[in-house]
């Protein structure tokens, strides 16, 4: 069973709905945190984000571990380039990061993949790149940690996955990787899985005859105890997004039972980051339709599978972000990249179950001021004029012309936009090779962003 919490593209497990002896370790810690805090008059609970260091590149549908207070961060893209360079930094006592510092090239560029650690290696699965990503991956590669916590050169496993599968999302149970839902030309409902051999690699890779309730793409997925939780998903004809969500668990060798659906999440989501803690599923950003998101809700976990109603919380992100890598570690939750950007953020949990951090008032105000420039910079640093648009609700797709600049697709929600308008919008996450069922027509890339403005 994982306690290394995985990104991108998510699901959801059980921690603490059984009263484990870590997860009451780490709710008491969190309860002498808040007692220490409030001894201290000069800090308050503020339900924000701190800013730890920032990756070393953007990095959009990346994937990361966490081993031994050291978070690992690979690939994912820039844009329409996918990297093949992996970073690592250490988590300081304070949750804060140390510098990162660059790890071996994976043997393969990949995005929009998964990753598990287990008994001294890290194991990265499928993913897309190649021009507009249209290159979908059935590999996998390991790398060992070394005691000094740096990685060996990158292995390509033998064993490759029965599909490709990009935006899939992967768990790890009882030595057993599953690899759930994704894209292979198109949306997947299946799940497949492979066995962890002993001194490391991987078996050979088996469907399982069991299927999810819906085409599952770019949704959230934790794990634990054998009890899988997948959350959201983008929309397989509107495009939209889903607040779905559904649960299995591991019966025998052949894998899952029948999953069944459980309470929806109260916003339409996916693309978002996942955590657990306390007993509670905690879905943070992603993007609704076209709208990027800084939301949090959570919900409390059932034993023995379900989950009881979510709700929405006070505490946002600093800046709206989709398709981020987020785990856990002890009481620290964290954001890591995502579409179009490289920061990384943290927080802690109170008592009371919610996200945010203990404050000087000269970190509140800090904090707030790099909100504010955030929030600035990521207005509408793009423009154009519109060339041609389609609508297919709730969207509408603008071809715009920019100057001195090759023409780009760009979707966000439907308004009234006239060739020759001149409009402005943010950067936005790209989706490569994406094809609209409402249209019957295939992008090679379309910028997915929440709001278009359109100038006079």
């Amino acid at each position: 069973m994982k306690r290394h919490s995985v990104i991108l593209c998510v699901l959801v497990a059980l921690l603490g709905c059984t009263g484990d002896s870590h997860t009451r370790e780490n709710e008491s810690r969190a309860r002498e945190d808040d007692s220490r805090a409030r001894e201290d008059d000069s800090r308050t609970w503020k339900p924000v984000w701190k800013q730890a260091n920032p990756l070393s590149v953007t990095r959009q549908g990346l994937a990361a571990v966490e081993v031994n207070g050291v978070i690992y961060a690979m690939g994912g893209a820039i844009g329409t380039n996918f990297l093949k360079s992996t970073e690592y930094a250490r988590i300081q006592s304070d949750g804060s990061l140390g510098p990162w510092k660059p790890g071996p090239p994976m043997n393969e560029a990949r995005g929009y993949f998964d990753a598990e650690y287990q008994d001294g290696y890290i194991y990265v699965i499928g993913g897309g790149n190649g021009p507009s990503g249209q290159v979908l991956l059935r590999t996998v590669e390991r790398s060992r940690i070394r005691e000094d916590g740096t990685l060996s050169p990158w292995v390509t496993e033998t064993q490759a996955m029965v599909m490709p599968r990009r935006c899939s999302k992967t768990v790890l149970i009882d030595g057993t990787i599953y690899a759930i839902g994704g894209f292979s030309g198109d949306m997947l409902n299946s799940v497949e899985h492979t066995k962890i051999l002993a001194g490391g690699g991987t078996d050979e890779w088996f469907e399982e005859p069991e299927r999810l309730t819906v085409m599952r793409y770019i949704s959230g997925v934790k794990s634990v105890d054998g009890i899988v939780y997948v959350a959201g998903s983008h929309d397989q004809l509107g495009g939209a997004s889903l607040r779905d969500v559904e649960w299995s668990k591991v019966l025998d060798e052949a894998g899952f039972g029948k999953w069944q659906k459980t309470s929806p999440m109260v916003v339409e989501r996916y693309g978002q980051g996942l955590a657990v803690h306390g007993g509670r599923l905690y879905a943070v950003g992603g993007l609704n339709g076209p709208e990027f998101l800084d939301s949090i809700e959570a919900a409390p976990i059932k034993p023995g599978g379900g989950l009881g109603p979510w709700r929405m919380y006070e505490s946002k992100l600093a800046s709206r972000r989709a398709m981020m890598a987020m785990l856990t570690y002890e009481d620290w939750v964290y954001s890591i990249g995502g579409a179009g950007t490289n920061l990384v953020e943290y927080a802690t949990f109170n008592e009371d179950g919610e996200i945010g951090s203990w404050l000087t008032p000269e970190e509140a105000a800090a904090i707030e001021k790099r909100r504010a420039q955030i929030r600035a910079q990521a207005q509408f640093p793009l423009g154009g004029r519109v060339a041609k648009t389609m609508h297919a609700a709730p969207y509408v797709y603008i071809l715009v012309q920019p100057q001195g600049r090759q023409a780009e697709w760009v979707a966000g929600p439907t308004g009234d936009y006239k060739v020759g308008d001149l409009v402005r919008y943010g950067r936005g996450a790209i989706m490569s090779d994406f094809y609209s069922k409402q249209l019957g027509i295939h992008f090679d890339n379309v910028r997915f962003i929440h709001e278009i403005r359109k100038e006079e």
